[in-house]
């Protein structure tokens, strides 16, 4: 499965020809991401970017890693040619080049998934949508149309199940984090792909 529309649509029992959620679908979708990202202060999909960070360790941290190549990294003033670099990792080595501002070129993320972050983006999906009103909470609520999420499905592995308490936030299993939108069982497998700054 994908992290994307149609997947959503499939997940929730909506025709792909019913356009009528859409807008509100891929809001959550892209709420969810955005929320996964920021806790983990990195960028997952796979896309180009060009990053201008300060860095005073000779070490520079990328925000969109894994990294498929590194195209260009600029210096202050000139293009740096003594570095190393670790793709997994997103880190550069730039061998005593420290305490400058570099731009770097390059394209990172991934194609696809792991498929434990995508189960995280799901739960997390499933509190944003829960709570989004004219999508799955009720219109004119801020909370979710059914109870607090008590588990996610992915195919062939689960099954939703919302608490009947009504009881928003989404708290099972260890508390959760923005608000209750990120589900202690998400916030669990983030941890892993938190960003590591040197």
């Amino acid at each position: 499965m994908m992290f994307d529309l149609a997947a959503a649509k499939t997940r929730l029992g909506i025709l792909p020809a019913d356009a009528t959620k859409d807008a509100f679908l891929q809001s959550s979708l892209d709420v969810a991401l955005s929320f996964a990202e920021t806790y983990c202060d990195r960028w997952f999909m796979k896309q180009d970017e060009t990053e201008v960070l300060t860095h005073d360790s000779g070490v520079i941290s990328l925000h969109r890693y894994p990294l498929e190549v590194v195209t260009a990294v600029q210096g202050d003033s000139s293009a740096l040619v003594g570095y190393e670099i670790d793709k997994p990792s997103g880190l550069i080595y730039t061998h005593g080049y420290g305490s400058h501002v570099a731009t770097v070129t390059y394209r990172g993320g991934y194609a696809t998934l792991p498929v434990d972050l995508e189960f995280a983006l799901w739960a997390i999906f499933d509190a944003v949508w829960a709570s989004t009103p004219g999508g799955g909470g009720s219109v004119g609520s801020s909370g979710g149309g059914g109870g607090a999420i008590e588990s996610v499905s992915i195919a062939d592995v689960g099954t939703v199940k919302f608490s009947s308490s009504g009881s928003a936030g989404v708290s099972a299993g260890g508390g959760s984090a923005f608000g209750g939108m990120i589900p202690a069982s998400a916030r669990a497998i983030l941890d892993l792909y938190r960003r590591e700054v040197c």
